[in-house]
C-alpha cells in the first residue's frame, strides 16, 4: 500500500472501530469461502453482513429477522446450502474415523 492509501485505510479503519465494530481475522476452508462469496454477490451484501446473519440465525433466529428480511425462496436456498455443508461435514466425519480406526 501507499501512503495515501495506507491513510485511507487507517481512517476507515477507525471510523469502524469508533462505530463499535470489531476486527476478526478467520481462516476458513476452500468450500465455505466459495460459499460465502457465494452468498455476499448474490444479496450485494458485504462478507461481514453475511457472516453476521449467518451468526444470528444461528444464535437466535428471531434476531435476525429485525435486521435482515429474506425472502422465502431465498430462504429456502440457504436452508438447502446449510444442508449441503451439513452433509459435507458428516462426510468428512465419516471419513476421519475410518481413517482413525484403519490406523487402529
Amino acid at each position: 500500500m501507499n501512503a495515501s492509501n495506507t491513510e485511507r485505510h487507517k481512517r476507515w479503519k477507525e471510523k469502524q472501530v469508533a462505530a463499535g465494530k470489531k476486527p476478526i481475522t478467520v481462516m476458513v476452508d476452500d468450500w465455505l469461502k466459495e460459499m460465502i462469496d457465494d452468498e455476499r454477490k448474490r444479496t450485494n451484501s458485504t462478507t461481514a453482513q453475511v457472516l453476521t446473519k449467518c451468526v444470528l440465525n444461528f444464535v437466535d433466529p428471531k434476531a435476525s429477522d429485525s435486521i435482515v428480511e429474506v425472502p422465502i425462496e431465498q430462504m429456502q436456498g440457504i436452508a438447502d446450502d446449510l444442508l449441503c455443508v451439513v452433509r459435507r461435514i458428516e462426510k468428512i466425519a465419516r471419513i476421519k474415523a475410518t481413517v482413525a480406526s484403519n490406523k487402529s
